[in-house]
Order: structure tokens, then sequence, then C-alpha cells
């Protein structure tokens, strides 16, 4: 999905906003490449307690020149 949206849809940076307690989605978007970028303190209210985001960021692969 992601080469498609760089390739076909010429997409230039896919972002991801991800609670910082959630192991799995942080493993999965850092395995893909993203980057974390920033880190916002109480983001989100969720089930009676305050959470913090990550955001990630992943920007189009450069292409050399030939």
């Amino acid at each position: 999905m992601l080469a498609l949206l760089f390739a076909d849809y010429k997409v230039s940076r896919v972002a991801a906003e991800i609670d910082t307690r959630n192991v799995a989605s942080i493993h999965l978007v850092e395995a893909l490449g993203f980057t974390r970028v920033a880190m916002a303190p109480n983001a989100d209210f969720f089930k009676g307690t305050v959470s913090d985001e990550y955001r990630y960021d992943l920007v189009t692969p450069c292409k050399t020149k030939r």
C-alpha cells in the first residue's frame, strides 16, 4: 500500500499517530521505516485515562538520478 501511495498517487509523506502504550503498532510502523518525529502529551482521553501519542512520518523514498 505504501509503495502504491508513493509511486502511483505521488504522496510525499505518510503520517501515523499512535498511543504511546500501543507497542504492537509502534513496532509495526518502525519496521515499515517510519521515523518518530513528535510526542503529544495528553493527546487523548480513552477509557478513563489520559494518554500520550507519538507521531511517525514516512517520507517518499529518494531516487538517485543517473
